[in-house]
């Protein structure tokens, strides 16, 4: 680091409490954590020609720590209008001392650099560099950051995050990240596997085991004993056993579920108005991974749609949408058109969902939100449905203008509860999960297929075991 003057040793003796001259006081060097952010002892007017020239220094001798130190005593405005001159690698550099130097997510010189050093980072595709940078947002600022990744990304973050030796599980940003994706088996599943278990024979408790035994990854045992929970037979069990035996991570993630794959995409609807039967099999891929891979096995392109023709690329998948679509509850029929046609017509799906109950383990039971008599507050209705995402039921919930009965279908998968608290969603228009946070919902900016406002929740609540 440069040499400091007499003068501006008795500034910074002034202001902050320190001797720079001293080695033991000087701005921490890269990697070190100083304690020197929350020491200032008053707000000195800074002698502007010094303190500017020894910023001036310390980035010409790209001393980041000293810079981040010397920064954090300029105005906001004039530090502002400094950052933006700087390269954006000189910035990112600026930012990664700063963490340190200051130990606050809001000190000036962290927040005036941040959001260009997250932008490099993000430049550079690296997950774990990401991570790293928005470690040190807190987690607050990276709940709302997640808003702006898609679901997948956000389980990329979270697993570079965990695998990285500088941050690890207990860093802010895995801690934020966690659970935004939903789990492979969720706590209600875990314990319908459970009783179910203890429902089998002698015999087929012993080879469910040997199933569980043989699994060569967590992954496939926590596969398997989700395909019980959906109250598989032990028979079936197996022959799914064989054919997931070795894949990896990625391959059970982007066939075991029909939401937030790898690419951070899912099941899309194949009809204009199919949104809900979308949603229906969205639910059972949440809950069956033998449902989920024999879907991807009979639809090659289920994350795709064509517009003019609904049954060219997924034809067994448009005709279990239409099925559903068009089947009769309390009087009404939907309307199958295609995605492009005017003419359609949407349909509930509580009846759809209630009639597999038996391996979802749950029932459906529609509930409306609103300020008139029997409706549910807004505060009421999240609270219900971050209660269900938390304890692995999926919750479909409907979106629309702020009155009339345009409505789409989406699935509300998992949530994290902050603060701020948020909702990982699946929108079947896009075929896309993404994260949005409670005052998004609540202030009507949901943004998914033109909808933004909450008007009906599908409340899940567990039935016996069959």
């Amino acid at each position: 680091m440069p040499q400091a003057t007499e003068a501006q040793n008795a500034w910074v003796r002034d202001v902050f409490g320190l001797d720079m001259s001293s080695s033991g006081d000087a701005p921490p060097m890269a990697g070190g954590r100083g304690a020197v952010s929350r020491r200032k002892k008053k707000a000195a007017a800074a002698p502007d020609g010094d303190v500017v020239k020894m910023w001036e220094d310390n980035l010409t001798q790209k001393n980041w720590p000293g810079a981040a130190f010397i920064g954090s005593a300029l105005p906001k405005p004039d530090l502002a209008e400094r950052i933006k001159a700087l390269p954006d690698a000189d910035v990112a550099a600026l930012y990664d001392a700063a963490v340190t130097a200051e130990s606050n997510p809001r000190g000036n010189v962290t927040l005036a650099t941040r959001d260009r050093a997250l932008a490099f980072a993000k430049a550079s595709h690296d997950f774990t560099k990401i991570a790293a940078c928005l470690n040190g947002f807190g987690q607050r600022a990276i709940r709302v950051e997640m808003t702006k990744f898609s679901a997948d990304d956000v389980k990329k973050l979270h697993d570079a995050a965990v695998a990285s030796g500088d941050l690890g599980q207990s860093s802010d940003v895995a801690i934020a990240t966690g659970s935004l994706a939903h789990p492979i088996l969720g706590p209600m599943q875990q314990g319908r596997a459970a009783a179910l278990e203890a429902k089998l024979s002698p015999e087929d408790q012993k080879k469910y085991h040997a199933l569980l035994d043989a699994a060569k990854s967590a992954p496939e045992k926590q596969f398997i004993t989700k395909g019980l929970a959906a109250n598989h037979s032990v028979a079936e069990l197996e022959a799914f056993a064989a054919k997931i035996a070795g894949k990896s991570a990625d391959w059970m993630r982007d066939n075991l579920s029909l939401t937030g794959n790898s690419d951070g995409k899912g099941i899309k609807q194949q009809w204009h108005d199919s949104c809900g039967p979308t949603t229906y099999e969205a639910v059972q891929g949440e809950l069956d991974p033998l449902y989920a891979l024999k879907m991807h096995e009979n639809n090659k392109k289920l994350t795709q749609a064509d517009d003019d023709h609904a049954r060219k690329l997924n034809p067994n998948m448009a005709d279990d949408q239409r099925a559903v679509l068009t089947s009769t509850v309390n009087g009404q029929q939907g309307i199958a058109v295609a995605r492009n046609q005017s003419g359609g017509k949407g349909m509930w799906i509580d009846p759809a969902l209630n009639a597999v109950s038996a391996s979802t383990g749950l029932t459906y039971s529609q509930m409306a939100v609103g300020t008139a008599v029997g409706q549910s507050s807004q505060a009421a209705s999240i609270a219900k449905i971050a209660d269900a995402a938390a304890k692995g039921r999926p919750v479909p919930i409907l979106i629309g203008p702020p009155t009339g009965d345009q409505l789409h279908y989406v699935l509300v998968t998992a949530t994290d509860a902050g603060p701020p608290r948020l909702f990982t969603m699946h929108d079947p228009w896009d075929g896309k999960t993404v994260i949005r946070t409670e005052a998004q919902i609540t202030g009507g900016q949901i943004d998914l297929a033109g909808h933004n406002y909450l008007r009906y929740v599908e409340v899940p609540q567990p039935v016996a075991l069959p």
